[in-house]
């Protein structure tokens, strides 16, 4: 980020992210109150201002904490409707999703080409907006960051899992699992399961024929309609 993986002298190599942390957590301590606000302006806010939320925080189940956060305010029901859709039986499909709060408020709304995937998303729409973060928020940088209240953002946030119900799933998912797959079962399953259902699969191949022209070469080559030759 700033230059500290060819700075920092550890013990192991490439530095881990525990050590890089320790290490930025270090020089942000040594330098003044008054220089250190402006470094966290201006080295860690503007990387993470356009961080994916769902890339940091991948929750499994965002409508679940969701509800559970509505409910603790006061809400009386949070449920997700299919606002419009499009395209349903095209390649192409297109679904609308809102969540709404006592059947009037609307807390968050997305789109996604399936149904599931679109009150996914309106559900983590819905947790950004609960926690402020919206395309509205403006952060101050340079200059202007001297008229911001740091006092406002010294304490922790929460944990959800301290404050979620029991049973709600808080957990987050693993992004960095690699999947192997298994290429004996693979063949397996299409030897005794698809194959004896579809078959051998047939491609098709056009075949252009195309004129001769002159023999001076002056006109073009016109192309005829092609056939189709089916191989097995």
């Amino acid at each position: 980020m700033i230059g500290l993986e060819h700075l920092v002298r550890s013990y192991e190599y490439p530095p881990s992210n525990e050590t890089m942390m320790n290490s930025l957590f270090s020089i942000a301590a040594v330098l003044a109150p008054e220089r250190r606000r402006a470094f966290l302006v201006d080295f860690i806010v503007a990387q993470i201002i356009d961080a994916d939320f769902i890339k940091v925080f991948p929750l499994n189940d965002p409508l679940a904490v969701l509800i559970d956060l509505h409910k603790k305010n006061g809400a009386q029901e949070v449920e997700a409707r299919m606002i419009r859709s499009s395209g349903e039986n095209s390649p192409n499909p297109i679904y609308v999703v809102g969540i709404y709060r006592d059947k009037e408020e609307i807390v968050g709304q997305c789109v996604g080409e399936r149904l599931d995937i679109a009150v996914e998303m309106a559900a983590r729409e819905g947790l950004l907006r609960l926690w402020g973060i919206t395309p509205e928020l403006n952060f101050l940088f340079g200059d202007q960051m001297n008229t911001m209240k740091f006092e406002d953002y010294e304490e922790p946030h929460y944990r959800l899992e301290k404050i979620c119900s029991e049973g709600v799933d808080t957990s987050v998912a693993d992004q960095f699992k690699e999947y192997v797959p298994n290429v004996v079962e693979m063949a397996l399953k299409y030897r005794k399961e698809i194959y004896p259902e579809v078959g051998n699969a047939h491609t098709k191949r056009l075949r252009h024929k195309f004129s001769r022209g002159t023999v001076a070469r002056r006109t073009f080559r016109y192309r005829v309609k092609p056939r189709v030759y089916t191989i097995a």
